[in-house]
């Protein structure tokens, strides 16, 4: 299962912050631009999953809106990753209620085609509550 943190920024002053920070962690990042865009023209983006919980982890203490939505994040949907479960059929479709309820939190819901009903039609599956 892929993972990917993006950050949109507006100003090439935010992204130095950012950059600055993960590149004193040691947090693998890239940035990506858009100049034709006004709004939001740089992103920030860490796709691997270590480096995704290492920076959620420093930033943590300094969230207050998102930050019940990093915590299960943190705790509840990396950990299984990491352990593979995402593998079978059954965890994948715990996971994928999670992971909807972690979108809801950050305001990305119903963005995605493969979400938890995708699956349990594909699968003929429920997911345990």
């Amino acid at each position: 299962m892929l993972l990917k943190c993006r950050i949109n920024l507006p100003a090439t002053e935010s992204l130095e912050i950012v950059t600055a920070f993960a590149d004193e962690h040691e947090i693998t990042h890239r940035v990506d631009a858009d100049p034709n865009t006004k709004y939001e023209p740089h992103q920030f983006v860490i796709s691997r999953r270590q480096s995704i919980r290492e920076f959620l982890y420093l930033m943590q203490p300094y969230l207050v809106v998102r930050k019940e939505a990093i915590d299960l994040f943190c705790e509840t949907i990396v950990p299984p990753l990491e352990a593979g479960d995402h593998r079978s059929k059954a965890s994948p479709l715990s996971l994928m209620q999670d992971i909807e309820t972690f979108q809801e939190q950050v305001g990305r819901a119903n963005r995605t085609k493969h979400n938890l009903e995708f699956f349990q039609n594909e699968w003929g599956m429920r997911a345990h509550s």
